[in-house]
């Protein structure tokens, strides 16, 4: 399975080329930067999905890296750019644990679209509530998960704020995202560009694009374990996700508990 650019990527994984059989996972993980970058995601995270199937592989790097990469794929931010209100998912049981491991085929490296477009065909509601329901531009959302949480939390707006300013800044159109083609063996174009979009800035450059409006207060949110259900970083992290969403109704509380 071939990962490829999609339209509006926002943060944390890639995912491959949709065909016929499933959506993506992805959660809206994105990684706020300083001047060392760090950040929350690797995937596994969200892992992604497959209308295809998309890998574990994270869009955006994790752990420190002491070199802020050079971006010229990048489009600047204007001025008058306003982050969409946080788009709200609905809380549903109608997902058994077979179910939902069924749909993890849908995700990750280990899947296969055979197994995926099978698991949607044995479980039309779940697969709906997966693959439907609870993705916003093509990625499990982590701000309606945390919404669910905590209704109301400015963390919400954050994590959706986030996304959306990287999918406007680091366009797929624009961004390589082959891994290797970034500015280190390990990152592509676009993982440069999520970087640099994030930088909390230096004292030999200044922030980047996305840091005040949204990032400041993402990396702050991706870091309460209150919400640390609603980023994902391996398939298993997708299967909780899933048990909150699609199986206890939108309640995140007891997700690791089978039933």
């Amino acid at each position: 399975m071939t990962c490829e650019r999609t339209s509006r990527r926002a943060v944390c994984f890639r995912m491959a080329k949709p065909t016929s059989s499933a959506l993506l996972l992805a959660i809206l993980a994105g990684c706020a930067s300083s001047e060392s970058p760090s950040g929350p995601m690797d995937a596994g995270s969200d892992s992604a999905s497959k209308d295809s199937g998309a890998d574990v592989l994270s869009d955006t790097p994790s752990g420190p890296d002491t070199r802020l990469p050079p971006v010229i794929c990048n489009n600047p931010l204007p001025s008058d750019f306003v982050c969409e209100p946080t788009r709200d998912a609905p809380g549903k049981s109608v997902c058994t644990d077979a179910a939902i491991d069924a749909m993890l085929a849908c995700f990750g490296t280990t899947g296969s679209d055979a197994a995926c477009a099978k698991a949607q065909a044995d479980f039309p509601a779940c697969a709906q509530c997966a693959m439907k329901d609870w993705l916003v531009d093509n990625r499990l959302s982590a701000a309606a998960c945390v919404s669910k949480i905590d209704p109301g939390a400015a963390c919400a707006r954050a994590v959706q704020c986030n996304t959306d300013c990287l999918a406007f800044v680091c366009s797929d159109k624009k961004c390589d995202s082959t891994p290797g083609s970034g500015s280190v063996a390990s990152r592509s174009e676009l993982q440069d560009c999520y970087v640099s979009a994030q930088f909390a800035g230096s004292s030999v450059k200044g922030k980047g694009a996305c840091y005040d409006l949204a990032s400041k207060d993402y990396a702050a949110c991706a870091a309460d374990s209150k919400y640390a259900v609603c980023f994902l970083r391996t398939i298993d992290d997708a299967r909780f996700f899933l048990r909150g969403a699609c199986r206890d109704g939108g309640d995140f509380s007891n997700v690791s508990v089978a039933k």
